[in-house]
């Protein structure tokens, strides 16, 4: 063993070295390190806005989320990849909901449009910062866009089939209802009802009580559609936001807003009633005005049900928030919107009437008893059917065009210039009619 001052010196000097060696080998090691998780940082981030891209395509066709995320875990992505993606979709579409309705309520009042802001094009789902323009013309007609709307609204239906459970309860739960209150008048005719005789024929009015049982039965019918409505347009909202729940999960927010909803159902009775009682007892012109007024209140009540399902709203401040939303996105001078109307009477003509023709045919051949019966029961459905689809589609456009008026978003599934022309809006007109122009 070298015992000398110089073995020492090189001793010394050798286990330096290798320490030194020794950290900084660590610390070279730790640097690739980082570099390497770095890398699959970025390569995650990369993959997880790849993978934001694909959902929001097939959110924009209508595909249920649950469906895409299943999508993705049988073509290999992990799930924390598609929790990442799904995050940051709903980061792109989801507005601040840390806001008051207070101060929601005043961006809606305070929101004045520039001009060159009037001027920026609509942008697609996903895009932020983007202004609605005014309704613009339609020029290819009432009846086409409402069909092309009536597409995309089925488009959603298509791959979300369940949306039509909640228009199916609400005329399940609206028949027993009926059934109910006419058991009521017939058993309580002489209490409810008064024969009147003329001259030429006699006929039956309702007496006060009579009209105090068929207000509360205007009340119920409305309360009825309107929490099934909630739980649609609540499950609507969420596919548009890139999520999906059970119909249970749906059907308690509706009756978590059932207080709210019903006072809307009470104001809403009490306008119909009205209205038709104006219809029936005044002559033309009451007609007219009755017209009017319920033209005015379908377009003032349009987004009531969106605004009381999305906020704390009372229904009074829902029918004026719904009003000022419609105002400040498609401007002051509505007259109109392009509804399913058309679309429905078309389509009864040129479906429902033939299948029921024909299944009537064919059922006669069976016998006269029970093929009669046999028809009846498949008309019955197939009206049943008709109506719930196309009330179910209506309800998707009308909670598509909230989301577009509220969250300054095209919702998935629908297109933006169909979105934008849905409303018509009536021609200012100078001095004697003339030198107008079209708002």
């Amino acid at each position: 063993m070298c015992q000398s001052k110089n073995c020492a010196v090189i001793y010394t000097f050798t286990n330096k070295v290798s320490v030194h060696e020794a950290i900084s080998s660590i610390l070279v090691g730790k640097l690739s390190i980082f570099i390497m998780d770095n890398q699959n940082h970025q390569e995650t981030n990369a993959a997880a806005d790849q993978l934001r891209d694909y959902i929001k395509q097939q959110l924009h066709t209508g595909l249920n989320p649950n469906e895409i995320r299943t999508q993705l875990q049988q073509a290999g992505w992990q799930d924390n990849l598609i929790n990442s993606a799904f995050l940051l979709v709903q980061n792109d579409v989801v507005p601040n909901t840390e806001q008051s309705p207070e101060m929601q309520n005043q961006a809606i009042d305070t929101q004045q449009p520039t001009q060159q802001e009037a001027e920026t094009p609509i942008v697609q789902l996903g895009e932020t910062n983007s202004q609605p323009q005014p309704a613009a013309t339609i020029t290819r007609g009432r009846f086409r866009t409402g069909w092309l709307l009536f597409k995309q609204s089925l488009r959603l239906l298509k791959n979300n089939k369940k949306l039509t459970r909640y228009m199916f309860m609400s005329f399940l739960v609206g028949l027993i209802l009926t059934i109910v209150y006419a058991v009521i008048f017939i058993v309580g005719k002489h209490v409810l009802l008064q024969t009147s005789t003329t001259s030429r024929s006699s006929y039956s009015s309702l007496k006060p009580a009579g009209y105090v049982v068929a207000f509360l039965y205007y009340i119920l019918a409305y309360f009825v559609i309107n929490i099934y409505s909630a739980g649609l347009v609540a499950n609507v909202i969420d596919l548009f936001h890139g999520q999906s729940q059970d119909y249970t999960h749906y059907m308690k927010m509706a009756w978590s807003k059932s207080g709210t909803l019903f006072v809307f159902s009470f104001i809403e009775a009490s306008i119909g009633l009205i209205l038709r009682v104006i219809a029936e007892r005044s002559k033309l012109l009451g007609r007219i005005i009755a017209l009017i007024i319920g033209a005015l209140w379908s377009l003032a009540r349009l987004f009531v049900i969106p605004v009381i399902v999305t906020s704390d709203d009372n229904a009074f401040k829902s029918i004026r928030r719904s009003t000022k939303l419609l105002i400040s996105t498609w401007g002051e001078n509505l007259v109109g919107r392009v509804s399913f109307g058309a679309v429905t009477i078309i389509l009864f003509i040129v479906v429902l009437i033939p299948i029921s023709l024909v299944f009537i045919f064919l059922a006669s051949l069976i016998g006269h008893v029970i093929g009669g019966l046999i028809s009846i029961a498949f008309i019955a459905l197939l009206f049943m059917a008709f109506s719930i689809l196309m009330t179910t589609a209506s309800n998707v456009l009308n909670t598509a065009l909230f989301y577009f008026a509220q969250y300054r978003q095209i919702p998935a599934a629908f297109d933006a210039e169909l979105i934008n022309s849905v409303f018509i809006s009536r021609k200012r007109k100078g001095l004697f009619g003339l030198g107008g122009k079209t708002t």
